[in-house]
């Protein structure tokens, strides 16, 4: 090596191969998917292309390090902006799926009432007006009920405080 390179060998030969291999490996992603990736994987693919490129030169590479990897700030601080409005989006698709769900259950109700009101022949409003006034005829505090004097044959209740 220090023939061959000098006894800068480091500075001369190690130095650039592993830039150019940060280089080809980080050129492969886009800066959000450099700032997403797996550091570990990110590790590996620069730890391969590394020590092919200097197997040649008898050079054996046991491991990498890499202390820090930067993006500027404006184009970090658009990353995090561009994964906001993405999980702002994803909130606002599901909050729609909430409510198409709660139109489609919405619907199997009004169906239902509807199945209920032609077969029983009584309408929904005057079935729970009959509820009604069965739990208010088993409240501990219900005065008077007078059933189906009002208008549409419901209760009217009567001798409550006011």
């Amino acid at each position: 090596m220090h023939q061959r390179y000098g006894p800068n060998y480091a500075e001369v030969l190690i130095q650039p191969e592993v830039v150019s291999a940060l280089r080809v490996v980080i050129g492969n992603y886009r800066p959000e998917d450099i700032y997403a990736r797996d550091e570990q994987g990110l590790l590996d693919e620069i730890y391969s292309v590394l020590q092919g490129n200097l197997v040649n030169n008898n050079v054996v590479v046991q491991d990498i390090l890499i202390e820090e990897l930067r993006l500027t700030e404006d184009l970090e601080s658009a990353i995090n902006e561009k994964l906001v409005l993405e999980q702002n989006a994803l909130a606002y698709e599901f909050r729609l799926d909430l409510e198409e769900s709660e139109r489609i259950r919405k619907g199997i109700e009004a169906e239902g009432i509807a199945e209920f009101e032609s077969t029983s022949g009584i309408s929904i409003l005057q079935w729970r007006g009959i509820d009604a006034t069965v739990q208010l005829a088993e409240s501990p505090n219900t005065k008077v009920v007078v059933v189906g004097s009002g208008s549409d044959e419901l209760p009217i209740i009567l001798g409550g405080d006011n």
